[in-house]
């Protein structure tokens, strides 16, 4: 072999171990970038998704001291809307109180009357010179009468001469059950009836239908307090 080839194939051989050692270090390169970029890519996905959790907690604990607060201001709230109810009702208790013991009494008196008549007990009742009963007997009897009168007598009666005279007759003898009193007070007690029947009346119109006067469904209803008052005795009354 001539030196000339000799030459040649070293040349040719130099330049092949230049050629593999580039391409070795142009792998090794590529590797570690590769390494690197994919390093890159996961730290900053870990990056992302610490400040994404970071935020979610951030957020979260906005979101509970926000509802921590509204609550609070809900409760406040409530507190003030139950006391402003609980005062209302309590007005409207008293007032609903008073308007019972109202309604409630006439009932009351007549139970005790009725218990008393069980027992065989009767109420002396005292005149004075213009023939009034007087002392509490006597207001008993004429708060009697007055409840004998709204229950016995209806109020569709026009006047209390069409009243039956059995109706009278059955308001003297329940007056005589519970009470002691002249037999010549009868007059005057169906007299005594005959105001308080009509005052019962005017009461009725004043207040259930005048009063009700821009509720007329509610006017057609006969008042709670006095059951003895059926629908169609006030639909009668409502209408005359």
């Amino acid at each position: 072999m001539s030196c000339t080839t000799l030459v040649l194939v070293k040349s040719f051989l130099i330049k092949m171990m230049i050629v593999r050692t580039t391409m070795n270090h142009y792998i090794s390169v590529q590797i570690v970038m590769g390494f690197g970029l994919n390093m890159t890519n996961k730290s900053m996905r870990f990056m992302t998704t610490m400040r994404t959790r970071r935020k979610q907690q951030g957020l979260s604990e906005f979101n509970k001291k926000r509802r921590l607060e509204d609550n609070s201001k809900d409760a406040d709230v409530e507190l003030f809307d139950n006391n402003a109810v609980a005062d209302s009702q309590s007005t409207k208790s008293n007032s609903k109180s008073s308007q019972c013991s109202r309604s409630k009494r006439g009932r009351t008196q007549m139970h005790c009357l009725a218990m008393q008549r069980v027992q065989g007990v009767k109420q002396d009742v005292e005149l004075n010179e213009l023939g009034q009963p007087i002392g509490k007997a006597g207001t008993q009897l004429q708060s009697y009468i007055g409840v004998l009168a709204r229950e016995k007598v209806k109020i569709t009666f026009e006047t209390w001469h069409n009243v039956p005279e059995d109706v009278k007759e059955d308001i003297w003898e329940s007056v005589n059950l519970s009470f002691n009193v002249d037999s010549s007070w009868r007059d005057s007690c169906i007299s005594s009836a005959n105001d308080k029947w009509r005052q019962f009346k005017t009461k009725l119109t004043n207040e259930y239908v005048y009063g009700r006067a821009d509720s007329p469904e509610e006017m057609q209803t006969p008042p709670e307090k006095y059951p003895s008052i059926s629908q169609t005795e006030w639909t009668t009354f409502i209408i005359s």
